[in-house]
């Protein structure tokens, strides 16, 4: 009986903070209410805190920036579970083209910071895996990342 009342407490937690996002088909995003590199740093803190690994930053605007190219700040950062990846990797491995996950941050040209991802239920479907646990857990956990990051 708790674990029911638990289990439909989260669902409307999660409902309730997609109100808050803008939400598509198949990417998960909001605004934030920092600073760009503060949003990174907490972006960061909020995947450690989940217990995730953090496998890789990609600083986009800093390599354009060595090009010579201006772009706003934009910033993506690898991460997830070993266990997690190769159990799905297991399962299709396919689906290792978009592993690990990835959420972003970027500047938008109003100067809005954001923080978003493509989804990993819409990512799933392309690969037969749409109902699968680990992939509908991951995507509670990186929502609340993000808002994590976006605080």
């Amino acid at each position: 009986m708790i674990r029911k009342i638990l289990i439909t407490i989260a669902i409307l937690y999660v409902s309730a903070l997609n109100l808050y996002a803008a939400s598509n088909s198949y990417m998960y995003s909001l605004q934030s209410k920092s600073f760009f590199e503060k949003t990174v740093q907490q972006l960061k803190s909020s995947i450690i805190g989940n217990n995730l690994t953090i496998y890789n930053e990609h600083l986009h605007f800093e390599h354009a920036f060595g090009q010579k190219v201006d772009i706003r700040p934009i910033t993506v950062i690898e991460f997830g579970d070993i266990n997690d990846i190769t159990s799905l990797i297991q399962l299709n491995q396919l689906i290792g083209l978009e592993l690990p996950f990835k959420i972003m941050v970027w500047e938008d040209r109003k100067g809005d910071v954001n923080v978003g991802f493509i989804k990993p239920t819409y990512m799933a479907t392309k690969f037969g895996l749409s109902k699968n646990k680990i992939i509908t857990t991951m995507y509670n956990r990186m929502i609340e990342i993000a808002i994590g990051a976006a605080r």
